[in-house]
């Protein structure tokens, strides 16, 4: 092979990762920063050589992609967790966070970048090419979005030198500036703006056409690396490090700090310079620089106990209430809503902000036609700090909750014992479309193509007035409404009948829209009563046995279960053929090693985590994330680390994954 004028292959390629570093470095100077070092031939030039080395080296070309246009995001499951952070406003818990990871491991670096607020998602290589994209979702399963995320073009396609598999995570971004020109041809086109530039960029990247993400300059940027394999790093400096190398763009202003008064004064120098940074922030991340001290420190059931994100100061201004709406949820609860004369807060545009309920409004002495304070609380949600009385004029007028639905006008329930007022008319239009808009909810009853949209149109025709007659509605009914056609029609009868197929207990269950009854609750109650008619012969004593159900959830649920129109829609769902089991498994279980048992998983597995954390469930046992004296098993993959020996110091019984697989196959069996 000619790699003339090296003298040999490596040099070759050290030539060509300098190239590929450089280019994206010119790169991030030119379209992000607006600072180009030097003239576009130049450029051009460096591009061209690295081209001609990655012929000659027969490492494939970084062509661009062509757009497709997919049918619809499938889903897909991470290896890894993708966890939420926890976070602080202040120095004092900016300390005690620091205090805390010191008194127990002594000095510490730590990590720490700006907070990006844009879509999190996960990039998947394969031999150094990039295979797969996926949206963070709830954290375990998420959105492929491969189709959109290859458009971008600071992400590679193609890493030279890399793992045969590398998982990289990140932050996808919409610049200020591209932001302000996307909404401007929104508007040109008579459609919405967007409300931020995080929903820009969320809503570009989860278009089924490809091309929309190719006309933004959407950016990606770096901030950790999932699984990965035949590569290792000991803190997550030089993790980040290694990705800079492959060409990732990082986090302006990312660097490795040593103390909590180093950090505090990088986060008021960024709050400080904040307004200057080309895209949206909403705090810093700091976390524990060694990935030993990480594995020990472990997670939470939501958040790593390693990281931290300190959130910016909220921000504010200025605006008057127009008027002062209420909502009906899905429980009959009544919420206020203050709809206000549109107002800039940090770069979006507000328009509307919850006043939460009625002694809200009474004890801040809100009045239609006020002039009030609006904070965007970390840099989301609209949020009234107070009125501001001295420009209260003549006109501002006191506001008086109604006594009666806005929707039915039925009389509204107003109790001494909590702040909550309520439309306790079972008929109620908006509950009921409320209560079928959750029932087919993803984490519901998980009907694909309906919509709220759809469900209010069947409401207002007349012919959609509970949640059964969702499994009443035929072909004829709906095909000739507008907007509808064959082909909708037909797809959203098959995604009911295949809803009822799939249909488990814990989401029935959760689709009922029980009041505070969450999936987790639901999934405690069809575990331990494993069929709907149990639960509702369920007495409340029998409900707070439950471990995670306490007096006030038990009180909601019995109720919900007596009252006789509840009882009567169970069993018109029943008689549709939706009453799921949940099989007990307490017979198959009773011997099993991991019967009652607290598990723990450590190092690389041959399945995805969440799959071998259910197997686990299966057999009868609890899965947590960190090793203590009450852990009884630790299961053990490929390179595993400080758990494996903390767990020995402990006595903690160790299992490799093979062994624990053969148990499971074994409890399969005994099931058949």
């Amino acid at each position: 092979m000619d790699i003339s004028p090296y003298a040999t292959k490596e040099e070759a390629h050290i030539r060509l990762r300098f190239l590929e570093k450089e280019i994206a470095r010119h790169n991030e100077l030119y379209f992000i920063h607006d600072a180009p070092e030097i003239s576009d031939d130049a450029f051009d030039s460096l591009v061209r050589e690295r081209d001609v080395l990655r012929k000659e080296l027969n490492i494939p070309e970084d062509t661009s992609i062509a757009p497709v246009v997919v049918s619809s995001l499938e889903k897909a499951e991470h290896t890894k967790r993708m966890y939420s952070l926890d976070k602080a406003h202040s120095e004092e818990e900016l300390l005690a966070f620091i205090t805390k990871l010191e008194n127990e491991f002594g000095s510490l670096t730590y990590w720490v970048d700006v907070k990006l607020d844009g879509l999190a998602v996960e990039l998947i290589y394969n031999n150094g090419i990039l295979t797969k994209a996926i949206t963070r979702g709830d954290g375990t399963i998420g959105e492929v979005v491969t189709h959109s995320v290859q458009t971008i073009y600071n992400i590679p396609k193609h890493l030279s030198n890399a793992p045969e598999y590398l998982e990289v995570r990140g932050e996808i971004i919409l610049p200020k500036d591209v932001f302000q020109d996307v909404n401007m041809m929104q508007i040109q086109k008579g459609e919405k703006p967007f409300a931020n530039p995080r929903n820009a960029a969320s809503g570009t990247i989860r278009q089924l056409d490809a091309r929309v993400a190719q006309q933004r300059a959407l950016e990606f940027y770096a901030y950790n690396i999932g699984n990965t394999t035949g590569i290792s790093f000991e803190t997550q400096e030089q993790s980040m490090q290694y990705l800079a190398h492959l060409g990732f763009a990082l986090p302006q202003g990312a660097q490795c700090l040593a103390s909590a008064r180093d950090i505090w004064n990088l986060y008021q120098t960024i709050v400080e310079q904040r307004e200057g940074i080309p895209y949206e922030t909403d705090g810093i991340v700091i976390k524990v620089n060694s990935f030993e001290i990480q594995e020990i420190l472990g997670h939470t059931a939501r958040s790593p106990r390693f990281a931290l994100a300190m959130k910016f100061p909220a921000r504010y201004a200025q605006t008057k209430i127009l008027d002062i709406a209420l909502h009906v949820g899905r429980t009959g609860i009544i919420t206020p809503v203050a709809h206000l004369e549109p107002v800039e807060v940090a770069g979006v545009t507000v328009s509307k902000a919850t006043l939460h309920n009625r002694d809200e409004i009474k004890a801040k002495d809100i009045r239609i036609g006020d002039y009030v304070l609006i904070k965007r609380a970390g840099d989301v949600i609209p949020y009234i700090v107070n009125s501001i009385p001295e420009l209260r004029t003549i006109h501002s007028q006191p506001f008086i909750f109604p006594t009666h639905c806005p929707s039915c006008n039925s009389e509204l329930s107003f109790s001494d014992k909590e702040v909550g007022v309520y439309c306790i008319n079972i008929n109620c239009p908006a509950v009921a479309v409320q209560k079928c808009i959750h029932f087919i909810s993803q984490a519901g009853f998980d009907i694909k193509g309906f919509g709220k949209q759809w469900v209010q149109t069947f409401y207002d025709k007349g012919i959609l007035t509970t949640i059964v007659d969702i499994f009443s509605l035929s072909y004829d009914t709906i095909v000739h409404l507008e907007g509808m056609g064959h082909l909708s029609a037909t797809n959203l009868l098959q995604s009911i009948e295949s809803a009822k197929q799939h249909c488990t207990l814990p989401k029935l269950i959760y689709a009922l829209g029980i009041r505070h009854v969450g999936e987790q609750t639901a999934k405690s109650l069809a575990k331990h009563f494993q069929n709907i008619n149990a639960i509702a012969r369920a007495t409340q004593e029998e409900l707070i046995e439950i471990h995670d159900i306490g007096v006030e959830v038990a009180s909601s649920i019995h109720s919900f279960f007596q009252n006789q129109y509840n009882q009567e829609l169970i069993q018109q769902l029943q008689e549709y053929g939706i009453n799921p089991t949940e099989e007990s498994k307490e017979d198959t279980l009773s011997n099993s090693l991991f019967a009652g048992k607290t598990i723990v998983f450590t190092g690389t597995l041959s399945l995805p985590r969440k799959t071998a954390t259910q197997m686990v469930e299966e057999l009868g046992a609890h899965v947590v994330s960190s090793i203590s004296s009450k852990v009884d098993i630790l299961i053990v993959g490929e390179s595993a680390g400080s758990k494996l020996i903390k767990a020995r110091a402990l006595g903690i019984e160790v299992l490799d994954e093979q062994h624990f697989l053969d148990i499971y196959t074994t409890h399969k069996e005994q099931e058949r």
